[in-house]
Protein backbone atom coordinates (compact mmCIF):
# COMPACT_ATOMS: atom_id res chain seq x y z
CA UNK A 1 0.00 0.00 0.00
CA UNK A 2 2.67 2.49 1.06
CA UNK A 3 4.64 1.94 -2.58
CA UNK A 4 1.40 2.47 -4.07
CA UNK A 5 1.00 5.51 -2.58
CA UNK A 6 4.84 6.51 -3.47
CA UNK A 7 3.83 5.95 -6.76
CA UNK A 8 0.69 7.80 -7.13
CA UNK A 9 2.31 10.88 -5.89
CA UNK A 10 5.31 10.90 -8.24
CA UNK A 11 3.03 10.28 -11.23
CA UNK A 12 1.35 13.18 -9.84
CA UNK A 13 4.40 15.42 -9.30
CA UNK A 14 5.51 14.13 -12.91
CA UNK A 15 1.94 15.25 -14.25
CA UNK A 16 1.97 18.55 -12.54
CA UNK A 17 5.39 18.99 -13.74
CA UNK A 18 4.71 18.53 -17.56
CA UNK A 19 1.37 20.70 -17.27
CA UNK A 20 3.83 23.27 -15.89
CA UNK A 21 6.16 22.90 -18.62
CA UNK A 22 3.65 23.21 -21.14
CA UNK A 23 1.97 25.83 -19.96
CA UNK A 24 5.69 27.53 -20.03
CA UNK A 25 5.91 26.62 -23.52
CA UNK A 26 2.96 28.31 -24.19
CA UNK A 27 3.37 31.20 -22.69
CA UNK A 28 7.03 31.61 -24.29
CA UNK A 29 5.14 30.87 -28.14
CA UNK A 30 2.47 33.49 -27.19
CA UNK A 31 5.36 36.05 -26.12
CA UNK A 32 7.28 35.07 -29.33
CA UNK A 33 4.48 35.59 -31.83
CA UNK A 34 3.94 39.29 -30.14
CA UNK A 35 7.02 39.67 -30.59
CA UNK A 36 7.55 38.96 -34.03
CA UNK A 37 4.16 40.40 -35.24
CA UNK A 38 5.82 43.96 -33.82
CA UNK A 39 9.68 43.41 -35.01
CA UNK A 40 7.10 43.30 -38.30
CA UNK A 41 4.83 45.99 -37.93
CA UNK A 42 7.56 48.26 -37.14
CA UNK A 43 9.40 47.54 -40.47
CA UNK A 44 6.48 48.25 -42.44
CA UNK A 45 5.29 50.94 -41.37
CA UNK A 46 8.83 52.98 -41.00
CA UNK A 47 9.12 52.01 -44.79
CA UNK A 48 5.54 53.71 -45.48
CA UNK A 49 6.78 57.00 -44.16
CA UNK A 50 10.19 56.25 -46.16
CA UNK A 51 8.52 55.68 -49.42
CA UNK A 52 5.47 57.21 -49.26
CA UNK A 53 5.53 60.63 -51.29
CA UNK A 54 3.85 62.85 -48.91
CA UNK A 55 5.68 62.23 -45.99
CA UNK A 56 9.41 62.68 -47.89
CA UNK A 57 8.20 65.68 -49.60
CA UNK A 58 6.99 67.51 -46.43
CA UNK A 59 9.54 65.71 -43.81
CA UNK A 60 12.27 65.23 -46.58
CA UNK A 61 13.94 61.50 -46.78
CA UNK A 62 16.09 61.33 -44.02
CA UNK A 63 13.16 61.28 -41.21
CA UNK A 64 11.91 58.11 -42.81
CA UNK A 65 15.57 56.50 -43.44
CA UNK A 66 16.70 56.64 -39.76
CA UNK A 67 13.41 55.18 -38.40
CA UNK A 68 13.68 52.44 -41.41
CA UNK A 69 16.85 51.82 -40.26
CA UNK A 70 17.05 51.52 -36.71
CA UNK A 71 13.82 49.56 -36.93
CA UNK A 72 15.63 47.05 -39.50
CA UNK A 73 18.67 47.09 -36.98
CA UNK A 74 16.07 46.43 -33.50
CA UNK A 75 14.17 43.62 -35.48
CA UNK A 76 17.45 41.71 -37.08
CA UNK A 77 18.74 41.73 -33.07
CA UNK A 78 15.84 40.95 -31.92
CA UNK A 79 15.07 37.69 -34.03
CA UNK A 80 19.01 36.76 -33.81
CA UNK A 81 18.63 36.88 -30.34
CA UNK A 82 15.35 35.11 -29.72
CA UNK A 83 15.74 32.93 -33.29
CA UNK A 84 13.14 33.45 -35.48
CA UNK A 85 13.90 32.59 -38.50
CA UNK A 86 10.44 32.93 -40.24
CA UNK A 87 10.46 36.48 -38.94
CA UNK A 88 13.73 36.94 -39.96
CA UNK A 89 12.74 36.39 -43.35
CA UNK A 90 9.93 38.65 -43.73
CA UNK A 91 12.25 41.48 -42.50
CA UNK A 92 14.31 40.69 -45.41
CA UNK A 93 11.35 40.87 -47.84
CA UNK A 94 10.23 44.33 -46.62
CA UNK A 95 14.54 45.14 -47.12
CA UNK A 96 14.19 43.95 -50.61
CA UNK A 97 11.11 46.02 -50.98
CA UNK A 98 12.54 49.62 -49.63
CA UNK A 99 15.38 48.94 -52.27
CA UNK A 100 12.91 47.72 -54.98
CA UNK A 101 10.30 51.42 -54.37
CA UNK A 102 13.63 53.69 -53.84
CA UNK A 103 15.57 52.38 -56.66
CA UNK A 104 14.46 54.48 -59.96
CA UNK A 105 15.82 53.55 -63.07
CA UNK A 106 14.36 56.20 -65.26
CA UNK A 107 16.47 58.66 -63.29
CA UNK A 108 20.25 59.60 -63.31
CA UNK A 109 19.53 59.88 -59.52
CA UNK A 110 19.93 55.84 -58.46
CA UNK A 111 18.06 56.22 -55.24
CA UNK A 112 14.88 58.41 -55.46
CA UNK A 113 12.58 59.41 -52.45
CA UNK A 114 9.14 60.56 -53.26
CA UNK A 115 7.58 61.58 -56.55
CA UNK A 116 8.37 65.78 -56.68
CA UNK A 117 5.09 65.57 -59.28
CA UNK A 118 2.81 64.76 -55.95
CA UNK A 119 4.07 68.10 -54.96
CA UNK A 120 1.68 70.07 -52.86
CA UNK A 121 2.37 74.21 -53.36
CA UNK A 122 -1.30 74.95 -51.88
CA UNK A 123 -0.75 77.13 -48.75
CA UNK A 124 -2.13 76.70 -45.65
CA UNK A 125 -5.40 78.09 -44.78
CA UNK A 126 -9.14 77.98 -44.71
CA UNK A 127 -10.85 78.48 -48.20
CA UNK A 128 -14.49 79.25 -48.70
CA UNK A 129 -16.81 80.73 -51.20
CA UNK A 130 -17.49 84.48 -50.00
CA UNK A 131 -20.28 84.59 -52.15
CA UNK A 132 -22.48 81.75 -49.59
CA UNK A 133 -23.22 84.37 -47.04
CA UNK A 134 -24.10 81.70 -44.54
CA UNK A 135 -20.83 79.84 -44.63
CA UNK A 136 -18.82 83.55 -44.78
CA UNK A 137 -20.75 84.36 -41.30
CA UNK A 138 -19.36 81.29 -40.02
CA UNK A 139 -15.58 81.50 -41.17
CA UNK A 140 -16.10 85.87 -39.13
CA UNK A 141 -17.19 83.70 -36.15
CA UNK A 142 -14.91 81.43 -36.51
CA UNK A 143 -11.34 82.81 -34.56
CA UNK A 144 -8.28 81.93 -36.86
CA UNK A 145 -6.41 80.76 -33.75
CA UNK A 146 -8.95 77.89 -32.93
CA UNK A 147 -8.75 76.61 -36.76
CA UNK A 148 -4.99 76.69 -37.02
CA UNK A 149 -2.62 73.65 -35.77
CA UNK A 150 1.12 75.80 -35.38
CA UNK A 151 3.25 76.51 -32.67
CA UNK A 152 1.56 79.35 -31.34
CA UNK A 153 -1.96 77.42 -30.98
CA UNK A 154 -0.34 74.21 -29.10
CA UNK A 155 1.62 72.21 -31.51
CA UNK A 156 2.79 69.05 -30.09
CA UNK A 157 6.34 69.31 -31.89
CA UNK A 158 7.60 66.12 -31.28
CA UNK A 159 4.41 64.57 -33.06
CA UNK A 160 5.54 65.35 -36.64
CA UNK A 161 2.97 63.65 -38.60
CA UNK A 162 -0.82 63.66 -38.93
CA UNK A 163 -1.37 60.37 -38.39
CA UNK A 164 0.50 60.46 -35.22
CA UNK A 165 -0.99 63.48 -34.34
CA UNK A 166 -4.93 61.85 -34.47
CA UNK A 167 -3.60 58.39 -33.22
CA UNK A 168 -1.46 59.10 -30.00
CA UNK A 169 -3.33 61.37 -27.94
CA UNK A 170 -6.08 58.07 -28.11
CA UNK A 171 -3.20 55.65 -26.90
CA UNK A 172 -2.11 57.71 -24.25
CA UNK A 173 -5.02 59.22 -23.09
CA UNK A 174 -7.56 56.86 -21.68
CA UNK A 175 -11.71 57.75 -22.73
CA UNK A 176 -14.60 57.16 -20.82
CA UNK A 177 -17.16 54.79 -22.12
CA UNK A 178 -20.35 56.67 -23.02
CA UNK A 179 -23.65 54.44 -22.49
CA UNK A 180 -25.76 54.99 -26.10
CA UNK A 181 -29.57 54.07 -26.00
CA UNK A 182 -29.53 53.14 -29.75
CA UNK A 183 -32.74 53.83 -31.76
CA UNK A 184 -33.10 50.92 -35.15
CA UNK A 185 -34.64 52.62 -38.37
CA UNK A 186 -35.65 51.03 -41.37
CA UNK A 187 -34.20 52.38 -44.67
CA UNK A 188 -35.82 53.37 -48.05
CA UNK A 189 -34.88 50.01 -49.80
CA UNK A 190 -35.26 47.92 -46.38
CA UNK A 191 -32.34 47.64 -44.52
CA UNK A 192 -31.79 48.13 -41.05
CA UNK A 193 -29.33 51.00 -39.68
CA UNK A 194 -28.81 52.60 -36.05
CA UNK A 195 -28.64 55.91 -34.40
CA UNK A 196 -26.80 55.72 -31.39
CA UNK A 197 -28.04 58.65 -29.12
CA UNK A 198 -26.16 60.26 -25.81
CA UNK A 199 -28.25 63.08 -23.58
CA UNK A 200 -26.56 65.57 -21.32
CA UNK A 201 -26.28 64.42 -17.65
CA UNK A 202 -29.22 67.13 -17.06
CA UNK A 203 -31.07 65.35 -20.01
CA UNK A 204 -31.90 67.00 -23.77
CA UNK A 205 -32.10 70.91 -23.82
CA UNK A 206 -34.30 71.79 -26.55
CA UNK A 207 -32.26 75.26 -27.23
CA UNK A 208 -28.98 73.40 -27.56
CA UNK A 209 -27.83 71.85 -30.94
CA UNK A 210 -28.40 68.82 -31.53
CA UNK A 211 -25.34 66.84 -32.88
CA UNK A 212 -25.63 64.25 -35.77
CA UNK A 213 -22.56 61.91 -36.25
CA UNK A 214 -20.83 59.99 -38.84
CA UNK A 215 -18.08 57.79 -38.04
CA UNK A 216 -14.93 56.87 -40.34
CA UNK A 217 -14.72 53.49 -42.17
CA UNK A 218 -15.54 50.07 -40.60
CA UNK A 219 -15.83 52.47 -36.95
CA UNK A 220 -19.09 53.32 -35.24
CA UNK A 221 -20.19 54.64 -31.94
CA UNK A 222 -17.36 52.48 -29.80
CA UNK A 223 -14.33 54.19 -31.41
CA UNK A 224 -12.63 57.00 -29.02
CA UNK A 225 -12.98 59.43 -31.06
CA UNK A 226 -16.59 59.47 -31.41
CA UNK A 227 -16.59 59.18 -27.92
CA UNK A 228 -14.24 62.29 -26.80
CA UNK A 229 -16.41 63.88 -29.45
CA UNK A 230 -19.81 63.32 -27.32
CA UNK A 231 -18.16 63.73 -23.95
CA UNK A 232 -17.02 67.03 -25.38
CA UNK A 233 -20.91 67.88 -26.64
CA UNK A 234 -22.69 66.74 -23.55
CA UNK A 235 -20.74 68.84 -21.28
CA UNK A 236 -22.13 72.00 -23.36
CA UNK A 237 -25.21 70.27 -22.88
CA UNK A 238 -26.25 69.31 -26.45
CA UNK A 239 -27.47 65.84 -27.62
CA UNK A 240 -24.89 63.73 -29.67
CA UNK A 241 -26.69 61.13 -31.95
CA UNK A 242 -23.78 58.84 -34.05
CA UNK A 243 -25.12 57.40 -37.19
CA UNK A 244 -24.18 53.88 -37.76
CA UNK A 245 -24.21 52.75 -40.89
CA UNK A 246 -25.37 49.70 -42.61
CA UNK A 247 -23.75 46.31 -41.34
CA UNK A 248 -21.19 47.20 -39.11
CA UNK A 249 -20.83 47.12 -35.57
CA UNK A 250 -22.43 43.91 -36.36
CA UNK A 251 -26.04 45.20 -37.55
CA UNK A 252 -28.05 42.83 -38.99
CA UNK A 253 -28.22 42.65 -42.82
CA UNK A 254 -31.47 41.74 -44.61
CA UNK A 255 -30.11 41.41 -47.82
CA UNK A 256 -26.80 42.08 -49.66
CA UNK A 257 -26.61 45.78 -49.70
CA UNK A 258 -23.86 46.18 -47.39
CA UNK A 259 -22.16 49.69 -46.39
CA UNK A 260 -21.20 51.75 -49.54
CA UNK A 261 -19.24 55.33 -49.37
CA UNK A 262 -21.19 56.69 -51.99
CA UNK A 263 -24.42 55.77 -50.69
CA UNK A 264 -25.93 59.02 -49.29
CA UNK A 265 -29.48 58.22 -48.73
CA UNK A 266 -28.79 56.51 -45.66
CA UNK A 267 -27.54 60.03 -44.01
CA UNK A 268 -30.50 61.66 -45.56
CA UNK A 269 -33.03 59.25 -43.84
CA UNK A 270 -31.45 59.12 -40.65
CA UNK A 271 -30.82 63.41 -40.73
CA UNK A 272 -35.01 63.06 -41.17
CA UNK A 273 -35.61 61.03 -38.37
CA UNK A 274 -33.34 62.96 -36.08
CA UNK A 275 -35.70 66.14 -37.25
CA UNK A 276 -38.76 64.24 -36.06
CA UNK A 277 -37.31 63.33 -32.95
CA UNK A 278 -36.55 66.64 -32.13
CA UNK A 279 -39.86 68.11 -32.68
CA UNK A 280 -40.97 65.14 -30.19
CA UNK A 281 -38.92 66.08 -27.38
CA UNK A 282 -40.38 69.92 -27.76
CA UNK A 283 -37.63 71.41 -29.73
CA UNK A 284 -37.17 74.96 -30.06
CA UNK A 285 -37.95 76.41 -33.37
CA UNK A 286 -34.46 78.01 -33.83
CA UNK A 287 -32.94 74.71 -32.56
CA UNK A 288 -29.78 73.48 -35.27
CA UNK A 289 -29.25 69.85 -36.30
CA UNK A 290 -25.41 69.93 -36.92
CA UNK A 291 -23.62 67.36 -38.81
CA UNK A 292 -20.18 66.04 -38.27
CA UNK A 293 -18.25 63.33 -39.81
CA UNK A 294 -14.72 61.90 -39.50
CA UNK A 295 -12.90 60.59 -42.77
CA UNK A 296 -14.97 58.37 -44.85
CA UNK A 297 -17.95 60.29 -42.88
CA UNK A 298 -16.97 63.45 -43.98
CA UNK A 299 -16.81 62.10 -47.54
CA UNK A 300 -20.21 61.22 -47.70
CA UNK A 301 -21.18 64.20 -45.56
CA UNK A 302 -19.73 66.61 -48.21
CA UNK A 303 -21.46 64.56 -50.78
CA UNK A 304 -24.62 64.48 -49.14
CA UNK A 305 -24.42 68.16 -48.72
CA UNK A 306 -23.54 68.77 -52.42
CA UNK A 307 -26.39 66.35 -54.04
CA UNK A 308 -29.18 67.42 -51.86
CA UNK A 309 -28.40 71.17 -51.35
CA UNK A 310 -31.01 72.81 -50.15
CA UNK A 311 -33.07 69.49 -49.44
CA UNK A 312 -30.47 68.79 -46.82
CA UNK A 313 -32.33 67.47 -43.67
CA UNK A 314 -29.66 69.39 -41.60
CA UNK A 315 -28.78 72.98 -40.84
CA UNK A 316 -24.71 72.68 -40.71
Amino acid sequence: STDSDGKTNASSKKQQQQRQQNGAKESSSDAGLLLSFACIIGVASSLVVMTDTLYVLEFGPEYGCCLFLSAVCISTYTCMRRGMPRTSTCITALVLLAAHLIWDRTSSSTVTFGDANDRIDIEEGLYHDPSNAFVHSIVEEWPERHRTYSAETGKTQWIPTGDSRTGLPFLLNKVEPVNFTRTFFETDDGEVTALDAAVPPGGHDPAKPVFLILHGLSGGSKEEYIQDFVHHANENGSTAIIFVARGLMDLPLRGWDNFHGARISDVHGAAKLVRRMMAKYGSDEDQLLVAVGYSMGAIILSNYVAKYGADVAVDA
